[in-house]
Formats: C-alpha cells, structure tokens, sequence
C-alpha cells in the first residue's frame, strides 16, 4: 500500500548519515507495489507535511487495510474485525460474526441483536446438527388460539421467561425442551386449542422436559404417546388440567416409560380414572421427588395405573386428591405394580380408599420406607383380591370412614405382609380400624393405639385367616364390642405383643362373637394398666381375665 512505501522512502532519507540527502523526485519502477500508480510521471508522493490523510490522486486513506482481502487486520479506527459487517462502534461483540445488530435473538442468554435487551421473549429450537432456528413467532399465540412449535430432529428447545400461549409437539428422539432460566416462570399454555389437544404431546425416544410450567384450562396438559421411552419430566409443574373423561394432566400411553423428577402434579381433572396421572397399558412410571396435589378424578384422584404397568413412587408427597369412587390418590384395578418408598400422603378422600384402593389377583403392591398415609377420608387403604401386597414401616394416622376399616380395609383373596408400623387415632364408623373380611394376612411388631370404631377398636376380623405376632394394642376403644379385637368370623392367632389399657362395652380386649382365636404367650395386662370390663368375652356373657403370657384356643363357647 502507498502508506508503507512512503514509510520507507523516509526510514531511507533519514539513513543516509554523511551522504547526500535524497531526491525528493525518486522515480520508481513502475511494478514496484508502492509506486503511485495514479501519477503519470510514476514518480512515489514524498510529500510527509500533507496533513490531509487522502491522496489527491486516488481518494485512498493511509489507513486502507492491507490489500487483497488477504485476511490482513483491519487498523482502521472504526474496524469490523470479525468481517459481519458491522463496526466496532455498532457491534456489541466485534469478535464474534454472530452477534451484530442484524443477527436474530436468540434463547441463549446473550445480547445477540445488540439492543441492550439480553434474549427477552424469545424461543430458540438448537438441532444437533445445523443453524439455530427462531421459534419466537411460531409460539407466540393468544389465550384463544395458541402458537405451536414441532420438533422433528435432534436438538434442544430453549425457552426464555413468561407465558407462552403455545403447544410444542415432539416428533423425534433424543430432544430437549427447557426453559433456559430455571429460577423466573416459563409456563405453556394452550387454553383455548381444539379440544383434545395437549399442550405437551411427545412422540420419540430419550425426551427431557425441563423445568417448566404446562397448563391447559380446557383439555389435557401432556401427553406421551405409545412406545415412547426415556422420557422425563425435571422440575416440572403439569397443572390445571381437565381431561374430560382421560386424565387432566398427564396420560402415559400404552409401552411408554417416563420419570417425573422434583417436579408437581396440581388441581388436574378428569370424569373417568388418573386426574393427575393416567399410566396405560404396560407403561412405567417413576416419580422421584414429585408432588401430587388437589387432582380429582372418579378413580385415582392423583395416579391410576392401567394393566401390566409398573410405578415406582420414592419420597413423593400426595396431598388434597380426591376420588369420587376410589382411590383418592392412586387407583390400581386388576393387574399392575404398585411401589411406594418414603411417601408422605395427605388429606386424600374417596369414596372408599382415600389414599390407595388396589385389586386385582395378579396386582402387586409394596410399600416401605417410611411411608406415612394421614387425614383420608374413605379410610386410607383398601386391598380387594390383591395377588402380593407387602407393607413396612408404614404410619397410618386421623383416617376415617362412616363404614369399615378406617386405615386398612382386606377384601377378598388378599395376601398381606406388615411389618412394622404404627396404627393410630384412627375412626370408624362400624368395624375395625384395620377390617380384614378375607385372605390371609400377617400383621408383626405393629403399634396400634388411641383408635376408635363401634366394633373392634384396632382389629377386626369377620373372614380370612389373620396371625398378629409382637404387636401392642394400647388405648383402643370401641363403643360397642371389642376394646382391641372383635372376631365376627374366620380365625385369628396371636403370639406375643401386649393389650393394655382397651375399653369396650363387652370385651375391652377380644370379643370373641365366631370363628377362632388362639393366644399364645400374650401379655393382656394387669392392675391400672387392664383392660375394660375384662379382657375377653364370648357371647351370653362368657368373660375371661389373663394375666401376662396368657396361652388360650377360644372359640365362641369357651377358652381353654
């Protein structure tokens, strides 16, 4: 360039120490490229004191880049060094060709466009492979007409804070969508679209939702379609749906497999079964840190679980749900797992079950860890026919029923083993805190204490073959027969444990009315701790008083 020959003519001249100093007319060949090609007489500007920085021959300034396009560094004062052609004083980042005033928003937590605004309302589709695609104006709808973004490649949806009245469906695997700021309210809400339409629909494999808000005033929230896998739900609200008669917040369709993380299911509804949750046919649902809360539906007020699926619910909260037939917070009929660690259910009602209601010869139930079930109305469990059912370290505290087995209900062909627990302040309208009309049942190392029923103030037992082994039954009452125990029918054999302190009419602690009872080594108390009016009747008014590590066969006549 001119600039860099003038620079040498002059490092020349002031070199020349003794010699004559240089010709101010230098001729210069004319292939020389810092000739002044301009000049006709081709001799180079040596004219240093021009404080004008154009040359009067080409209009060029002194400062041009380096010639060629080359990639030389751009030295003027107002560059564009990353060539997007925009300088320095417009572009906010002039190291980065993305970021300029006419680039696109995008969800990614950078002032791309340079508007001073860092993302705003924005929504950005990032595919696996390829540009990023602008998802702003396709789910920017109104509350009467929700947008819609369709996913049908790998990649990653970020959403950026606010309400979107959109629906996104997801037609490929291994797809994301979050929202992008996982402390501000990014919610989807698809009032006002056809009806039967979801505001999340997923169709693919390795699928994660996270950290949003999915609402739907008038149809269902989410759905994941058969044979979808891998699907998971991370610190997500699914709320305010109504499902008509399928669920109001999400269905889980047949062979479908999804996880719900430290997220919450709230006040869904649905006229048929699965107001929170529906899991179909051969599905699997594992919720881990998840809220189920004020959900209703005809059965399975929070959960209903379809044939052949499998849940897995660890250290869940269950709360408010409500079951206009069965199951208050989760309905199991006919086949099916059923898995609670660690649960905590609340205030759930049904008409019978107001927290679990499961049947079914080839239905599977397992619950453990302490698990607490409080506050049911409808009684908290009913088991009807249940192949396996396994219970451990289970509270069941202030349920209550106008009818039988305010905390437990056994019907049918139920097989029950417990261990451990707590039965307590628990009341029932006719028989039995713990009713057991069929089945056998093992009860061992159980507190049950301060319940209250009209027959069989703890335990009542009218069919089925029950064996109660090192349990405590202290401060039972019954307004009628049986302070602890009443036995209708079937029979009953206790080992170990100790009655103390149960009150009835007739038989404060058994009242023997049919089948049997067997008593081995029972300690039934002495002195204030005894219990009231006696510790055993039989009917005509047969009564026996034991003392500690009492062994006695009972039948309606006599114990021998």
């Amino acid at each position: 360039m001119r600039w860099i020959a003038l620079l040498g003519l002059v490092l020349g001249a002031c070199s020349n120490g003794d010699k004559a100093p240089a010709d101010t007319d230098v001729a210069v060949d004319d292939t020389d490229v810092g000739a002044d090609t301009d000049d006709t007489d081709a001799v180079a500007d040596t004219d240093l004191d021009d404080t004008d920085p154009v040359d009067s021959d080409t209009g060029a300034h002194m400062w041009e880049t380096d010639s060629g396009g080359g990639g030389g560094i751009d030295t003027s004062p107002d560059p564009d060094l990353d060539g997007d052609g925009y300088t320095a004083s417009s572009d906010c980042d002039d190291a980065d060709v993305d970021i300029n005033p006419g680039a696109v928003e995008l969800c990614d937590g950078v002032d791309n466009n340079c508007d001073t605004v860092t993302d705003g309302q924005v929504a950005t589709f990032f595919p696996a492979t390829g540009a990023p695609v602008d998802q702003t104006a396709a789910m920017t709808g109104t509350p009467g007409s929700p947008g819609v973004a369709t996913l049908r490649t790998a990649g990653v949806l970020q959403i950026c804070p606010g309400v979107w009245f959109s629906r996104v469906s997801v037609q490929s695997g291994h797809v994301t969508v979050r929202s992008f700021d996982d402390v501000a309210y990014t919610a989807l809400d698809a009032t006002g679209a056809p009806v039967g339409t979801e505001t999340l629909r997923v169709n693919g494999d390795t699928v994660v939702v996270h950290g949003l808000v999915l609402l739907n005033a008038n149809g269902p929230v989410a759905r994941v379609s058969p044979g979808s896998t891998d699907v998971q739900f991370e610190g997500t609200a699914i709320a305010d749906g109504d499902g008509g008669a399928g669920s109001g917040g999400l269905t889980i369709d047949a062979n479908s497999g999804v996880t719900l993380v430290a997220g919450i299911v709230k006040t869904n509804t649905s006229t048929g079964a699965g107001g929170g949750v529906s899991v179909g046919a051969n599905a699997t649902l594992l919720a881990d840190g998840t809220v189920f809360d004020g959900n209703s539906a005809d059965r399975g007020g929070a959960v209903s679980v379809g044939a052949g699926a499998v849940v897995e619910l660890i250290d869940v909260v269950v709360r408010n749900n409500i079951a206009f037939a069965r199951g208050g917070a989760l309905w199991l009929e006919g086949s099916g797992s059923l898995t609670v660690t660690h649960g905590a259910f609340n205030d759930n009602t049904a008409t019978e079950g107001g927290a679990l209601w499961v049947s079914g010869a080839n239905a599977a139930l397992t619950v453990d860890g302490s698990t607490q079930i409080r506050a049911s109305g409808g009684g908290a469990v009913v088991l009807d026919g249940v192949g396996t059912a396994t219970m451990s370290d289970l509270l069941l505290e202030d349920n209550s029923t106008a009818g039988d087995g305010a905390a437990l209900r056994v019907l049918g062909d139920t097989n029950l083993t417990w261990t451990r627990g707590i039965v307590r302040t628990n009341t029932a309208g006719v028989h039995g805190t713990v009713r057991v009309e069929g089945g056998v049942v093992g009860l061992s190392s159980l507190l049950f204490r301060g319940n209250l029923t009209e027959q069989g103030g703890a335990l009542s037992v009218s069919g089925g073959a029950v064996t109660a082994t090192d349990c405590t039954f202290d401060a039972n009452e019954a307004s009628e027969d049986g302070g602890a125990i009443h036995v209708l029918a079937g029979t009953l054999n206790v080992t170990g444990g100790v009655w103390s302190n149960n009150f009835a009419v007739r038989g404060g602690g058994l009242f023997l009315e049919g089948g049997t009872a067997t008593m081995d080594t029972v300690d039934l108390s002495t002195g204030v701790d005894d219990n009231t009016p006696n510790d055993v009747e039989l009917p005509a008014a047969v009564v026996y008083t034991f003392d500690a590590a009492t062994s006695a066969v009972c039948d309606p006549t006599a114990c021998l």
